[in-house]
């Protein structure tokens, strides 16, 4: 039986930000090959095939199963390519699976349960292998027996099958095959690529013990920690290097958590003579400097922090459980540590959030010791706390009509199928464009004299790491004026 598994271009038009192997429907793809499946996996976003390429793709295969790893952003995209793809072929089962898939998995069989047959809902390894072994052997019969499941069964009823329970050693699972999906991924951050870089994402752990109100890991992944042993992700990290790889992302939920297990891997890469740059993503509170130092020992060349707001009031609002008299000597840590760049993220917008502490968050972001300071908005979507609270509160409805753009064009659909801007239910219009001219600001003073103390840091810094010198040279050489004018100023366009 031939299995497609698709990861849609989900944000169509717009800059790439760090293009990564989509590592779900690659582990997913790898544990059906393994039990016999022919399996077929495009990712459409680093591709950038529209949706009417994709169709073609997927017409010349003439799969039984269409599978999709949907995200909120993703998501009406997915059932615009959907609708293409039954219209064509009533009798292909189309199967959706992630995040999104998880969470509002019966929404999704109410509203189009006459076109999606199936939502694997979490960690789906175990569960899809089950589900396409049910279709290829007894297809005319409803899989109650299947944990994890949610579809419409012959008598139009929704059902949802108990949970399935998370599997707690991850070293039982195979490798994700990389050679599935047929894309050469290179380090790229919004349409800048380090030339000659072959770059691929690892996960070396699942789920994070934290509940931040804007974040849906907790409710997805229930709140638990699970981590694949030292010796089981360095064996994947020299798989990797004798297949040629340069760059690796980690691209855990808590890569951080226990500093000792991060020390063991370092250690164990540097004694199987590892030579791989990798990139992860930080907590400020989880800042050992002899972690920073042998990460940096192990190849680390970047880290990115979640700051998200230097008001310790909004930080408790986020739930985050982190302290903003730490973010200085956090940053000192990593700096001691010798990594070489850091990159801090920041939230702008929160609930109830003011116009002072909007600036003072954009000040710290512009004015600290960072490589860069990115700026999200705060957003809503269904399976975060702060959706729940806005709920609560009335300020909206999941089946609120709201206008999304779905393919450049216009569309009305319920909320819950969307992400809603916070600002846009809680402030007013004035106040809407005040908070977006403090943002564009930011984002013009990033690259500017005004930043020249923290610039010239950099600068110092870049010209003693070979690494450094030897990327900036090599993307200078190949890369034109006008991409790097769209680097720099990507937030505003996005």
């Amino acid at each position: 039986m031939k299995v497609v598994l698709i990861n849609v271009q989900w944000n169509p038009g717009n800059l790439k930000y760090l293009a990564a192997i989509p590592l779900g429907i690659t582990y997913l793809g790898t544990v059906l090959k393994n039990n016999g499946f022919s399996v077929y996996l495009l990712d459409a976003t680093a591709k950038e095939w529209s949706n009417e390429r994709v169709f073609q793709w997927v017409q010349q295969i003439q799969p039984e199963v269409v599978g999709f790893g949907v995200l909120t952003s993703s998501f009406l995209l997915t059932i615009d390519l959907v609708k293409i793809i039954k219209e064509w072929n009533p009798s292909i089962k189309i199967v959706l699976g992630n995040y999104f898939a998880t969470i509002e998995g019966e929404n999704i069989i109410r509203k189009y349960g006459n076109i999606v047959d199936f939502c694997v809902r979490g960690e789906a390894e175990t569960t899809l292998l089950k589900l396409c072994q049910w279709i290829e052997k007894t297809p005319d019969k409803d899989p109650y027996e299947i944990k994890g499941l949610t579809f419409r069964d012959h008598n139009q009823k929704t059902i949802s099958t108990p949970d399935r329970p998370l599997e707690m050693d991850l070293d039982k699972i195979p490798f994700p095959d990389r050679k599935l999906i047929k894309f050469n991924y290179t380090v790229n951050i919004s349409g800048i690529e380090i030339p000659n870089s072959k770059f691929t994402s690892v996960v070396s752990s699942r789920g994070c013990p934290y509940n931040c109100s804007y974040c849906a890991c907790s409710k997805f992944a229930k709140q638990r920690w699970r981590p694949r042993s030292p010796n089981n992700v360095v064996e994947e990290l020299a798989l990797l290097a004798e297949q040629g790889y340069t760059d690796v992302h980690f691209v855990d939920d808590n890569f951080t958590l226990r500093a000792d297990r991060v020390i063991e891997i370092c250690k164990l890469m540097k004694k199987e003579n590892i030579d791989l740059n990798w990139h992860t993503d930080g907590r400020t509170d989880q800042a050992s400097p002899e972690m920073f130092h042998w990460m940096h020992k192990a190849g680390c060349r970047l880290i990115w922090l979640g700051f998200e707001s230097v008001n310790q009031r909004m930080l408790n609002i986020y739930n985050k459980k982190t302290k903003a008299s730490q973010f200085t000597q956090t940053i000192r840590n990593i700096r001691k540590g010798k990594i070489e760049l850091v990159i801090g993220v920041f939230m702008i917008g929160g609930p109830t959030e003011t116009l002072e502490e909007i600036k003072r968050t954009l000040y710290y972001g512009t004015h600290a010791d960072l490589d860069f300071p990115i700026f999200f908005n705060t957003l809503l979507y269904s399976g975060v706390k702060l959706w729940e609270n806005a709920i609560a509160q009335g300020l909206i409805s999941p089946d609120d009509i709201v206008e999304a753009i779905v393919n450049r064009k216009p569309q009305k659909v319920e909320r819950w199928e969307t992400i809603t801007p916070l600002e846009d239910i809680s402030k007013s219009p004035q106040e809407k464009e005040e908070v977006y001219n403090l943002l564009r600001e930011a984002n013009r003073s990033i690259f500017s004299f005004r930043r020249f103390p923290q610039l010239l840091k950099c600068s110092l810094r870049y010209l003693r790491s070979r690494y450094l010198v030897t990327t900036i040279r090599s993307v200078l050489a190949q890369h034109d004026g006008a991409k790097w004018n769209a680097f720099r100023n990507y937030q505003l366009i996005a």
